[in-house]
């Protein structure tokens, strides 16, 4: 008499849920909205006299030199938004790497709000002859002493650890594709090489993707409670 073994089948490993399933549809859509605004906003800044000496092309263009300091004035609020979407997105897939890269990034923008108040100045001074433009570029760009080295740390080392950080921890989170969180990184590559146009469009390409698969993440489905009469 013979015996057969049956082997039995290999556990299958499950997918994780997103984080983004337990979301309201509210919150879904605000996330969405934050998330493109924030790279739109950034773009439209970035674009307007891209390649320009700054202070020349607001003197000469005051009109799109307005639109272009107002919208890096309107991004900084959705840049922090951004920074929470991927906290809340991540913290409990990776909750060290997301509240650090988290942290970091409120500090990078909060000295890109900084800078943005000086080219509220500079913009007001580009269309004034009261205060040379050549002289206020030159001392605008020099922070010393204490002050600069702080917000130097804040603004170069808080963005760029801080964003390579976030994006580690979403990986993780599988809350949105993968190929969406790497943009943001190599935006920061490709702007350290210099290329000769906006580096901003990878990261707006990299967070409308990210909002649209936040809107389509299915929510979580609630079971009939049946009803006695």
């Amino acid at each position: 008499m013979s015996t057969t073994a049956t082997a039995s089948p290999a556990p299958v490993k499950a997918r994780p849920i997103s984080p983004v399933t337990g979301w309201t549809s509210a919150g879904r859509a605000g996330a969405a909205i934050t998330l493109v605004a924030s790279g739109l906003l950034w773009l439209v800044g970035d674009v307007i006299g891209f390649g320009q000496d700054h202070m020349a092309y607001m003197t000469s263009h005051p009109a799109l030199g307005g639109i272009g300091v107002t919208a890096d004035i309107l991004a900084v609020p959705f840049l922090l938004g951004s920074a929470v979407v991927w906290l809340l997105m991540a913290r409990r897939a990776s909750p060290k790497l997301a509240w650090i890269g988290a942290i970091l990034l409120v500090l990078a923008f909060t000295a890109q709000a900084m800078i943005e108040g000086v080219e509220t100045i500079a913009y007001s001074v580009a269309q004034s002859d009261r205060i040379d433009h050549a002289t206020f570029a030159e001392v605008s760009n020099q922070l010393p002493g204490l002050p600069g080295a702080v917000f130097m740390a804040m603004f170069f080392i808080g963005g760029s650890l801080g964003i390579v950080l976030a994006m580690v921890a979403v990986w993780r989170s599988r809350a949105v594709p993968r190929t969406a969180v790497v943009l943001p990184v190599a935006f920061q590559v490709v702007e350290m090489a210099g290329v000769p146009f906006p580096a901003t469009v990878l990261v707006l390409v990299g967070l409308v993707w990210m909002a649209v698969a936040v809107l389509r993440t299915p929510g979580r489905s609630v079971e009939a409670v049946p009803v006695t009469p």
